[in-house]
């Protein structure tokens, strides 16, 4: 039977997989954006609506190309930096917790507790369950990671007396 400290250390490693999957995402997000730069942002995507065979008058195909009517060129350029710097961050905690660095622990506890009064906003403001889903897995993160450093702390400061 694994101990606890074995099953601690897994779920870190599983934590930190997710994180990079997450911070991957958001870098192929980047790229399509920045690929968008000095191109009609609606023509793009009315192209990928159609090679993906997406119905392009359904209210949220027609919703997406207004939107992207409103996008130009310099809010392309923020977005999709500002997508590339939080994927590597993501990247960074992800290999930190894969390698079972303690820094790693709290940085992405850190940076999760920060994220989850902006999910709260956007779920009062607009409910998916998309959007629960990813609070309560952040949420979750969140307590795990607490725990296992206040074990940790409490491990160390016993192994010291």
């Amino acid at each position: 039977m694994p101990s606890h400290s074995a099953h601690g250390e897994a779920s870190l490693v599983w934590i930190g997989g997710y994180k990079l999957v997450q911070g991957l995402l958001l870098a192929v997000v980047a790229t399509g954006l920045l690929a968008g730069v000095n191109h009609d942002l609606q023509d793009m995507l009315g192209h990928w609506v159609k090679a993906w065979h997406f119905d392009a008058d359904n209210r949220y195909s027609t919703a997406l190309l207004h939107k992207a009517g409103l996008v130009d060129d310099q809010k392309l350029k923020q977005i999709g930096g500002l997508s590339f710097a939080y994927g590597a961050v993501f990247m960074v905690e992800g290999i930190g917790l894969v390698f079972k660095k303690r820094w790693a622990e709290y940085l992405t506890l850190v940076i999760t507790l920060s994220f989850i009064p902006f999910e709260i906003f956007e779920l009062a403001k607009h409910f998916t369950p998309i959007k629960l889903a990813i609070l309560a897995v952040n949420l979750t993160i969140a307590v795990y990671l607490v725990v296992m450093l206040r074990r940790k702390s409490g491990q160390s400061q016993a192994s010291t007396h």
